[in-house]
């Protein structure tokens, strides 16, 4: 499990420090309430990525491993599946973008 956690951790800190907080952050400190909009904000979107977090190990806890130690089949499958749903929106995007 904490091998699982170290994994997956990077992809949370990503996550966290992507722009989108941080643009709402800045969007809410220019308000005229900006002292108390920005940090709301902020210790909205870290409880709600604890939240979220908490909840996925919660149901993922009865996910092992197969008995050779290596991941169950599905965990592939649905890796694989990810990869070509974001590499799909990635095309999507690249075609919509602006021209000129």
């Amino acid at each position: 499990m904490g091998e699982a956690i170290g994994q997956i951790l990077s992809y949370g800190v990503g996550v966290a420090l992507s722009p989108f907080p941080i643009i709402g952050v800045i969007l809410m400190l220019a308000t005229p309430r900006g002292r108390i909009n920005g940090p709301a904000l902020l210790l909205g979107w870290v409880l709600g990525l604890a939240l979220v977090g908490t909840i996925v190990l919660l149901v993922s806890g009865g996910a092992d491993p197969s008995d050779q130690g290596q991941p169950a089949d599905w965990v592939s499958a649905l890796d694989l599946a990810i990869g070509v749903l974001l590499l799909w929106v990635a095309v999507k995007e690249w075609r919509g973008r602006a021209r000129g």
